[in-house]
């Protein structure tokens, strides 16, 4: 059986970002859906930006078979996707090196937006494909995810093409609103993966090589393949570690015991040192 391989690289700034408002763009854009009653905390109508110019490359599936679990989990909160984003980097980057927006449209938004809402809305679709309860979600989020869809309208009749960052697929108003997150989650990995076949130079063994557009569609793949048991029936299960609640996989090509209970040596020994540390610091 042919291997596959995946290739993911992603950009951060290094000096973390922060919530810029954006509310009377989004404000505007959930009257036009018809959705009214409640009152959006002011939070929630931000976009996170990059505090500086200070952008590194990253490899955040490298070490991170549970990424998108750790997404999944967070709870309804800014500050948590804020944490998110200063840790792994923003779900879709802009093009310009220093993070600025910059290409994609969205009406009453201006171009480049990622507001928080759209954030919350991809982890809405996330928890709900998993099965995670649905009744943290806030009324705003259910309301923009509502009103967008995160992969293109291919029934549009406009000839014009649809264009994300750098060709890279992002959201777009109205149909194709996907009721089911699986089918949503498929449409977005198929807009943001492309497909190769390579031969690795030392085995020289063909590979089929997948490239992906953004975190979103990473995390969207990740999650897809946690559900289609392919992992389970390899005997590859996915654990939360004791010390510092990441998950991880375990199991046949995973270089871990299924008995581990630690993502890595750092946590194995993290209560060792701190049981030495508080020893030291009572002889004192």
């Amino acid at each position: 059986m042919i291997q596959t391989v995946i290739r993911f690289e992603s950009s951060q700034c290094s000096s973390g970002y922060e919530p810029v408002y954006v509310g009377e763009g989004l404000l505007s854009l959930l009257d036009e859906t018809s959705e009214s009653g409640f009152t959006i905390p002011n939070n929630w109508l931000t976009e996170l930006r990059a505090r500086g110019p200070e952008i590194v490359r990253t490899l955040p599936l490298g070490h991170d078979s549970g990424l998108f679990m750790r997404f999944a989990t967070l709870p309804y909160d800014p500050e948590a996707y804020q944490t998110f984003t200063d840790d792994f980097g923003r779900l879709v980057p802009p093009l310009s090196s220093n993070e600025l927006p910059t290409k994609v449209q969205i009406p009453a938004l201006g171009s480049g937006t990622l507001p928080v809402l759209a954030v919350a809305a991809f982890h809405s679709i996330i928890r709900s494909a998993l099965g995670m309860p649905a009744d943290v979600e806030p009324t705003w989020v259910g309301a923009f995810r509502r009103a967008y869809s995160f992969v293109p309208d291919t029934n549009r009749d406009s000839d014009e093409p649809v264009k994300g960052f750098d060709d890279q697929f992002f959201f777009l108003a109205g149909e194709p609103v996907f009721p089911d997150p699986m089918q949503h989650l498929r449409a977005l990995i198929e807009a943001g993966t492309t497909a190769t076949i390579e031969t690795d130079p030392k085995s020289k063994r063909p590979s089929l090589v997948l490239r992906l557009a953004n975190l979103m569609v990473a995390i969207a793949l990740q999650t897809v393949k946690h559900l289609s048991g392919d992992d389970e029936a390899a005997g590859v299960k996915l654990l939360q570690c004791k010390q510092c609640g990441n998950y991880f996989n375990v199991g046949p090509g995973t270089g871990r015991r299924s008995r581990a209970m630690f993502c890595s040596r750092r946590c194995q020994n993290q209560p060792t040192y701190q049981v030495k540390k508080s020893r030291k610091e009572r002889q004192r």
